[in-house]
C-alpha cells in the first residue's frame, strides 16, 4: 500500500467562502420556481363580480319593462312616469356605501 504523503492532501485555499444567508437562499429558491399561483381564487372574484355587476345593471335595465304598467295603472303622461326611475336612481347613487361612508354627491 502507499502511504499518503503531503502531495497528496486537497490544496488549501486562503479565501473563506461564507454560506448564504437564509432570505437570499429563499428568493433565490423562489425566483426558479416562478410567481406563486393562487390556485382558482381569481376566477371566483371574477365571477363574483360579474354576478354584481350583471344584476345590478340587469335592475336598472328591467324598470323598462314595467314603464308602459306603470303609465297605464297610475294614468300618467311618460315625463311624469319617468321621474319615478329617476329618482329611484338617484337614491340608489347617493344612499350607496362604500368603504369610507355615504356617497352624499354622485356626478
Amino acid at each position: 500500500m502507499k502511504a499518503a504523503t503531503e502531495s497528496d492532501s486537497p490544496p488549501s485555499y486562503s479565501a473563506r467562502v461564507e454560506p448564504e444567508s437564509s432570505a437570499v437562499g429563499d428568493a433565490k429558491e423562489k425566483m426558479e420556481e416562478g410567481p406563486e399561483m393562487d390556485m382558482g381564487w381569481a376566477w371566483v372574484v371574477l365571477a363574483g363580480t360579474f354576478m354584481v355587476n350583471f344584476t345590478a345593471i340587469g335592475f336598472v335595465a328591467s324598470l323598462g319593462v314595467f314603464f308602459n304598467i306603470w303609465m297605464e295603472y297610475f294614468e300618467a303622461s311618460a315625463a311624469s312616469t319617468s321621474w319615478v326611475i329617476s329618482v329611484g336612481s338617484l337614491l340608489r347613487g347617493v344612499l350607496s356605501k362604500n368603504k369610507t361612508g355615504f356617497h352624499f354627491l354622485q356626478i
